[in-house]
């Protein structure tokens, strides 16, 4: 029995140093890993930080250039006012990281015809949760900041310190906050903050441009394409062709002119931001993008007869019409 106590005795402490051998070289095979992953990954971690930090300075000067031509400071200090006389009432400013910038460019279409077209950047100054978890690692490892130290450190809002902590229960905050405004409010609110800030005292009327016919052909080409797009689902379902719509009109070369159906105004193929291409069924109440359904009205009308039908638009007329002749 002795004997056999004494191996077992002995196998037991071999299994443990066995396990105790396994875990201390797991332990060094982990570590070896950790050191190799990220000594591979520094240089470009410190490499994308760098060209971060760069960018981010040229892109924000860029557009602050941009947000200030069109919203001036001193439109921002009246909407101030406004709220700290009328609180909500007065207005909305928003604190925003993300814009859209575009830029009238010309592009030239297969046949080599040129066309108007727009150039789109989205600008992001936000770094994402990921990245921004990256990008103060190590300051926030070595340092272990609580919230309000990185605030006075970073000079940014607590709330934005929040979002970076626990995005997830902010979200939830912030939804929690809108529902209880009541829509009206959240409208009024908006409705107030658009009229304060609409800059109509130095706009100048654009200047209507004569294109060539080819040019003209491009431009309208491109405007059927948007007009033959599915409601809501943006998808393209082009069932009339350029030409088509020009022989309903009598485009040639040698007549470009034809008539707004409710103005009387005469408007020119070459002239495009002239009018506007319109479903006389609207498609929000079931109109299709077919050419008996199309018709090319002035800008002015189109914009008066929204999502309304050609026969609601008409009585529509008529009674402002007659109330114009009390």
């Amino acid at each position: 029995m002795q004997k056999i106590n004494n191996k077992e005795s002995r196998g037991s402490m071999t299994k443990e140093k066995r396990m105790t051998l396994n875990a201390e070289k797991r332990k060094v095979i982990a570590d070896q890993f950790q050191s190799f992953y990220e000594d591979k990954v520094k240089d470009k971690l410190i490499q994308a930080k760098e060209q971060y930090d760069l960018m981010r300075e040229k892109a924000k000067e860029k557009i602050e250039q941009v947000v200030r031509f069109h919203q001036p400071q001193e439109d921002v200090d009246t909407i101030r006012k406004m709220i700290s006389k009328y609180n909500r009432a007065g207005g909305e400013l928003y604190e925003d990281n993300c814009f859209y910038v575009e830029r009238p460019i010309t592009k030239v279409d297969d046949e080599g015809r040129e066309y108007d077209a727009k150039d789109e950047v989205h600008v992001r100054f936000d770094m994402g949760r990921k990245f921004a978890r990256a990008y103060y690692r190590d300051e926030l490892k070595s340092k272990g900041l609580i919230q309000s130290e990185i605030v006075e450190k970073l000079g940014c809002a607590k709330s934005t310190v929040c979002w970076h902590f626990d995005p997830d229960k902010q979200l939830k905050k912030a939804q929690d906050r809108k529902k209880k405004i009541p829509d009206y409010e959240i409208k009024n609110c908006r409705n107030v903050s658009r009229f304060f800030c609409s800059k109509t005292e130095n706009k100048q009327p654009s200047k209507i441009k004569d294109l060539t016919f080819s040019e003209a052909h491009a431009n309208n080409r491109n405007r059927l394409k948007s007009f033959s797009k599915h409601y809501k689902s943006n998808t393209m379902e082009q069932k009339t062709k350029i030409k088509h719509v020009k022989e309903k009109y009598g485009i040639t070369e040698y007549n470009t002119i034809f008539t707004c159906r409710y103005t009387g105004k005469t408007l020119c193929w070459t002239r495009p931001e002239e009018y506007q291409y319109d479903h006389i069924v609207p498609r929000s109440r079931g109109g299709e993008n077919t050419l008996e359904n199309l018709q090319i009205i002035s800008k002015e009308a189109n914009q008066a007869k929204g999502d309304m039908t050609h026969e609601e638009f008409v009585n529509f007329i008529k009674l402002v019409n007659s109330n114009l002749a009390l």
